[in-house]
Protein backbone atom coordinates (compact mmCIF):
# COMPACT_ATOMS: atom_id res chain seq x y z
CA UNK A 1 0.00 0.00 0.00
CA UNK A 2 0.95 3.49 -0.68
CA UNK A 3 1.36 4.87 3.64
CA UNK A 4 4.28 1.06 3.29
CA UNK A 5 7.89 2.18 3.65
CA UNK A 6 10.05 0.76 0.55
CA UNK A 7 11.95 -2.22 1.28
CA UNK A 8 15.41 -0.35 1.22
CA UNK A 9 14.18 2.18 3.93
CA UNK A 10 12.47 -0.89 6.00
CA UNK A 11 15.61 -2.79 6.39
CA UNK A 12 19.02 -1.11 8.39
CA UNK A 13 21.19 1.01 6.39
CA UNK A 14 23.89 -0.98 7.70
CA UNK A 15 26.56 -3.04 5.91
CA UNK A 16 25.96 -6.73 6.88
CA UNK A 17 29.09 -8.17 7.50
CA UNK A 18 28.55 -11.54 9.42
CA UNK A 19 24.59 -12.20 9.38
CA UNK A 20 22.51 -11.09 5.97
CA UNK A 21 19.34 -12.88 7.27
CA UNK A 22 17.90 -14.83 9.49
CA UNK A 23 14.98 -17.44 9.44
CA UNK A 24 13.27 -19.66 12.12
CA UNK A 25 10.30 -21.69 11.89
CA UNK A 26 8.78 -24.47 13.95
CA UNK A 27 5.63 -26.60 14.58
CA UNK A 28 4.32 -28.35 17.36
CA UNK A 29 1.64 -30.25 17.85
CA UNK A 30 0.16 -30.93 21.59
CA UNK A 31 -2.48 -33.27 22.34
CA UNK A 32 -5.22 -32.44 24.70
CA UNK A 33 -8.30 -35.05 25.24
CA UNK A 34 -9.81 -35.05 21.31
CA UNK A 35 -8.33 -32.13 20.78
CA UNK A 36 -5.31 -31.18 18.73
CA UNK A 37 -3.19 -27.73 19.34
CA UNK A 38 -1.10 -27.17 16.37
CA UNK A 39 1.09 -24.55 16.25
CA UNK A 40 3.22 -22.89 14.39
CA UNK A 41 5.88 -20.26 14.68
CA UNK A 42 7.78 -18.39 11.86
CA UNK A 43 10.49 -15.42 12.20
CA UNK A 44 13.09 -13.82 10.14
CA UNK A 45 14.67 -10.65 9.76
CA UNK A 46 11.82 -9.34 9.13
CA UNK A 47 8.28 -10.66 10.11
CA UNK A 48 7.64 -12.36 13.33
CA UNK A 49 4.44 -14.45 13.24
CA UNK A 50 2.05 -17.09 15.21
CA UNK A 51 -0.75 -19.44 13.22
CA UNK A 52 -2.74 -21.85 15.49
CA UNK A 53 -4.89 -24.76 14.57
CA UNK A 54 -7.15 -25.97 17.11
CA UNK A 55 -8.78 -29.45 15.63
CA UNK A 56 -10.36 -33.20 16.10
CA UNK A 57 -7.71 -35.50 16.72
CA UNK A 58 -9.67 -38.22 15.29
CA UNK A 59 -11.71 -35.95 12.48
CA UNK A 60 -9.06 -33.20 12.01
CA UNK A 61 -11.88 -31.01 12.16
CA UNK A 62 -10.84 -27.42 12.27
CA UNK A 63 -12.48 -25.50 14.90
CA UNK A 64 -10.69 -22.61 15.33
CA UNK A 65 -7.21 -20.75 13.91
CA UNK A 66 -5.66 -18.32 15.05
CA UNK A 67 -3.31 -16.01 13.15
CA UNK A 68 -1.44 -13.55 14.99
CA UNK A 69 1.64 -11.20 13.01
CA UNK A 70 4.20 -9.35 15.84
CA UNK A 71 6.44 -7.99 13.40
CA UNK A 72 6.11 -7.20 9.54
CA UNK A 73 7.95 -5.26 7.05
CA UNK A 74 4.02 -3.62 5.67
CA UNK A 75 0.55 -2.86 6.51
CA UNK A 76 -0.83 -5.20 4.58
CA UNK A 77 1.06 -7.79 6.26
CA UNK A 78 -1.28 -7.52 9.21
CA UNK A 79 -4.49 -7.69 7.50
CA UNK A 80 -3.81 -11.40 6.81
CA UNK A 81 -5.47 -12.50 10.03
CA UNK A 82 -8.64 -12.11 8.55
CA UNK A 83 -7.94 -15.33 6.57
CA UNK A 84 -8.41 -17.67 9.91
CA UNK A 85 -11.97 -18.09 9.14
CA UNK A 86 -11.03 -19.83 5.98
CA UNK A 87 -10.23 -22.71 8.29
CA UNK A 88 -13.01 -23.60 10.09
CA UNK A 89 -15.19 -26.69 9.60
CA UNK A 90 -12.41 -28.28 7.25
CA UNK A 91 -10.48 -31.63 7.96
CA UNK A 92 -6.47 -30.96 7.98
CA UNK A 93 -6.54 -34.12 6.98
CA UNK A 94 -7.59 -33.62 3.80
CA UNK A 95 -5.94 -30.17 3.33
CA UNK A 96 -3.57 -30.07 -0.23
CA UNK A 97 -0.68 -27.29 -0.33
CA UNK A 98 -2.88 -26.03 -3.45
CA UNK A 99 -5.93 -25.48 -0.76
CA UNK A 100 -4.06 -24.11 1.91
CA UNK A 101 -2.73 -21.57 -1.14
CA UNK A 102 -6.02 -20.43 -2.06
CA UNK A 103 -6.88 -19.91 1.51
CA UNK A 104 -3.86 -18.09 2.36
CA UNK A 105 -1.99 -17.34 -0.55
CA UNK A 106 -2.43 -15.88 -3.83
CA UNK A 107 -2.44 -11.36 -4.03
CA UNK A 108 -4.58 -10.82 -0.95
CA UNK A 109 -2.40 -13.98 1.15
CA UNK A 110 0.62 -14.51 2.63
CA UNK A 111 3.05 -17.34 1.70
CA UNK A 112 5.19 -17.33 4.97
CA UNK A 113 0.94 -18.83 6.38
CA UNK A 114 0.99 -20.88 3.40
CA UNK A 115 4.27 -22.50 4.50
CA UNK A 116 3.15 -22.55 8.14
CA UNK A 117 0.22 -24.25 7.66
CA UNK A 118 1.49 -26.54 5.15
CA UNK A 119 4.23 -27.21 7.49
CA UNK A 120 1.51 -28.53 10.15
CA UNK A 121 -0.26 -30.61 7.73
CA UNK A 122 3.37 -32.58 6.73
CA UNK A 123 3.93 -33.17 10.17
CA UNK A 124 0.86 -34.86 11.00
CA UNK A 125 0.22 -37.12 7.70
CA UNK A 126 3.81 -37.92 8.38
CA UNK A 127 2.71 -39.47 11.99
CA UNK A 128 -0.99 -39.73 11.56
CA UNK A 129 -0.27 -43.47 12.28
CA UNK A 130 1.30 -42.85 15.69
CA UNK A 131 -0.32 -43.64 18.75
CA UNK A 132 -0.12 -40.04 19.77
CA UNK A 133 -2.95 -39.47 17.71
Amino acid sequence: SPEDKRWMDYIPQKNREKTLFNRHKTSTIIKRENTLECISVFIDSYHELNLIIYCNAKTGIISDCEIEYSRAPGAACYTNKTHSYKLKGKSIYKLTKKKILSFFGFSEGCYHLVEMASDICRILSEHINDKAF
